[in-house]
């Protein structure tokens, strides 16, 4: 009989703590996770930058180039970013598909779609900042460019180690 009390109040305990943690854990209405994301694309996008010049020895002047073609690709990103409306109809509306009795392939298609030429615009954003960035530098560092670029990454690669 103990035994079953002694279950029965763990399991109450362990139904609580997962509430509470799930309502500490709740958004509050703020963007504060989706600002993070963006910060950290940002900051992701400034590293691939910052590898892409490593070694080169930019110049003051390119530097400052460089500086101002970055802070005007992030403008136009931060201009062309959704709306938290658009976002928000764009959840509603797959909400909408995955509880509808039967499922649309066709409305999920256009979702996916959507969805895919925002990213692609994004990635052509990119390449344009980095063709831009590339046109600042000097032949010597195009050709050093080309050599690092050229080589493998050696990031998350683990070095072989032999059995014994």
């Amino acid at each position: 009989m103990k035994s079953k009390t002694l279950k029965a109040g763990l399991l109450v305990v362990l139904a609580s703590t997962s509430l509470i943690t799930s309502v500490v854990n709740a958004e509050d209405g703020s963007n504060t996770s989706t600002e993070q994301k963006r910060m950290k694309s940002d900051h992701g996008q400034d590293r691939k930058l910052k590898s892409m010049l490593h070694n080169l020895d930019l110049t003051d002047s390119q530097k400052a180039q460089v500086k101002s073609l970055v802070e005007a690709s992030k403008a136009a990103k931060k201009d062309s970013r959704s709306s938290d409306a658009d976002r928000q109809a764009m959840k509603e509306q797959i909400y909408t598909l995955i509880s509808a009795p039967t499922f649309d392939a066709a409305k999920a298609k256009q979702l996916i779609a959507s969805k895919q030429d925002k990213r692609e615009e994004g990635v052509v954003n990119m390449l344009r900042l980095q063709n831009e960035v590339y046109q600042v530098l000097t032949p010597e560092q195009k050709v050093k460019f080309k050599e690092n670029f050229d080589k493998p990454h050696k990031m998350n690669k683990v070095p072989h180690q032999p059995t014994r």
